[in-house]
C-alpha cells in the first residue's frame, strides 16, 4: 500500500491528491494441500523420471486494492495467486502463480491505473 501511495505521490498533480484513497488488502491468506489427481501423476514426469508427489502444499493469497470514493471504500482490483515455497517439487519450486486477476476501469486518476496495477503485481 505504501509503494503505490508513494508512486501516486511521485505522479503528482491529480495522483498526489488521491494517494490517501487507495487501500490494498491481503483478504485470504492460507495454506492449502492440493492432491494431485493420479491420472496427472501416471502421465507426467519430473526431471531425471521421478514421479511428481500425491499432495503440494501452497500458500492461498486473495489481494484486492479499494479505492475511497465519497466515503465509500469500492473494490477495483482482485488478483488470487498461489505460492510455492522452497520445498515444493520442480516445476513449482520457489513459484508464484496467477490464478485469477480482475479490474475495473474505474480507479482514479485515470492516468495513474495502469502504473498503480504494475506496482501491486
Amino acid at each position: 500500500e505504501r509503494k503505490v501511495q508513494q508512486q501516486l505521490a511521485e505522479q503528482g498533480g491529480e495522483a498526489a491528491k488521491m494517494q490517501d484513497s487507495v487501500i490494498i488488502r491481503v483478504v485470504s491468506n492460507v495454506q492449502r494441500e492440493w492432491v494431485v489427481p493420479t491420472p496427472v501423476r501416471k502421465h507426467f514426469l519430473l526431471p531425471g523420471g521421478g514421479e511428481v508427489r500425491q499432495h503440494m502444499s501452497y500458500r492461498s493469497k486473495a489481494i484486492m486494492l479499494f479505492q475511497n470514493f465519497d466515503g465509500i471504500d469500492i473494490c477495483l482490483f482482485c488478483m488470487y495467486v498461489h505460492e510455492y515455497n522452497g520445498s515444493a517439487p520442480v516445476p513449482n519450486k520457489k513459484q508464484v502463480y496467477i490464478s485469477y486477476l480482475d479490474s475495473v476501469e474505474y480507479f482514479r486518476p485515470r492516468a495513474a491505473r495502469t502504473a498503480v496495477y504494475h506496482e501491486i503485481l
